[in-house]
């Protein structure tokens, strides 16, 4: 039978390090502002893209997680919650409605009401 670990081992074991990373995996010279980026994406041609996805919570739903994605949609910025059990389920809700230029308070609706959730 192991011991157990005290939170602070727990802790150290979960972290595994990355707090002492002190350079960020991508060079300086890529990373770019969010309002550049929309710009330079849209002067490109791209017009629709997933600017980011954060989990923000859990949902009373059972195994699911609140995900708020930003993205554009015909060169429009949005920022959409979705309910999903997990990133791939949410891109995958989020997908249908892409480029037929549904509102964004629509979208919300359709995809961040827990109502909406076991329709889909």
């Amino acid at each position: 039978m192991s011991k157990k670990r005290t939170l602070d081992e727990y802790r150290q074991v979960k972290t595994y390090g990355y707090e002492t990373v002190q350079q960020p995996m991508i060079r300086s010279k890529y990373i770019q502002d969010e309002p550049d980026l929309i710009q330079d994406l849209i002067s490109k041609g791209k017009t629709t893209a997933v600017l980011s996805i954060d989990l923000k919570g859990v949902s009373k739903i059972a195994d699911h997680y609140i995900y708020e994605v930003h993205l554009i949609d015909n060169s429009i910025e949005k920022t959409i919650p979705i309910f999903a059990i997990d990133v791939t389920q949410a891109l995958a809700k989020l997908e249908p409605f892409l480029n037929i230029g549904i509102p964004t308070a629509t979208l919300k609706w359709m995809l961040g009401n827990e109502r909406n959730v076991n329709q889909q």
